[in-house]
């Protein structure tokens, strides 16, 4: 991972750029696919015959109570856990995030204040931002 906020500003044009050369070198092999010259297996060659795979497929299925179940857990932990240990071990992931250092010891840190990994990916969206992927064609 590029460092400091600094260096990421510096990197990303070129992390653009990348990322546009990949996006083309996608669209390019889909329309290989497309026009057969392109193999693959189960997509444009070599797939079943119609009817030979019709029976219907169980899907799982998810109870609106596991739901409830699972909130009023999360309710339970954070009413039982150290809030302001998990405050300090969040803002410290924050800090070494902002860095070059290793974040793995930070996040155990976080893990082991029964920080949540929503709360512990929020952190690292402070720091680094959502991804948000431009339209190339």
């Amino acid at each position: 991972m590029i460092g400091s906020a600094r260096t990421r500003r510096f990197f990303a044009p070129a992390i653009g750029m990348v990322v546009s050369i990949y996006t083309s070198c996608t669209i390019e092999n889909q329309r290989a696919i497309e026009r057969g010259e392109r193999i693959v297996v189960g997509v444009n060659a070599f797939q079943a015959a119609a009817g030979e795979h019709d029976e219907p497929v169980d899907l799982l299925q998810i109870d609106e109570t596991a739901e409830a179940g699972q909130c009023a857990k999360l309710k339970e932990l954070r009413a039982s856990r150290d809030n302001s240990r998990v405050r300090t071990t969040l803002g410290e992931l924050r800090r070494v995030a902002e860095g070059t250092a290793n974040t793995m010891p930070a996040i155990l840190d976080c893990v082991r204040a029964m920080a949540t990994t929503g709360e512990i990916c929020d952190a690292f969206r402070d720091v680094f931002g959502t991804y948000q992927e431009t339209g190339v064609l």
